[in-house]
């Protein structure tokens, strides 16, 4: 996905937050994936729609760590988001 802003598709996938940590429904396949406090950070952004820029920002503030390790960790994360196909292409 090359959009500029990232966002999960809500109309196939159910979030709740759980102890703290995001539980995914993929309704499409009817699986479920659990999502670590990285997620859980940045899940109202991808709801919403964010760029790369954002999703970052947020691990960064949330975590504390380094931008090049954010942006590492963002770039499993949307991969693993484009294999299951649970982004949106946004305008």
């Amino acid at each position: 996905m090359t959009a500029d802003q990232i966002k999960i598709d809500t109309d196939n996938v159910l979030a709740r937050e759980v102890d703290g940590e995001i539980v995914i429904l993929d309704l499409k396949r009817q699986l479920y994936i659990g999502g670590n406090p990285s997620v859980t950070a940045m899940w109202p952004l991808l709801e919403q729609g964010a760029s790369r820029e954002q999703l970052a920002d947020a691990l960064v503030e949330a975590f504390g760590i380094d931008r090049e390790r954010a942006e590492a960790d963002l770039a499993a994360f949307v991969a693993s988001l484009e294999e299951f196909d649970l982004l949106v292409a946004t305008a």
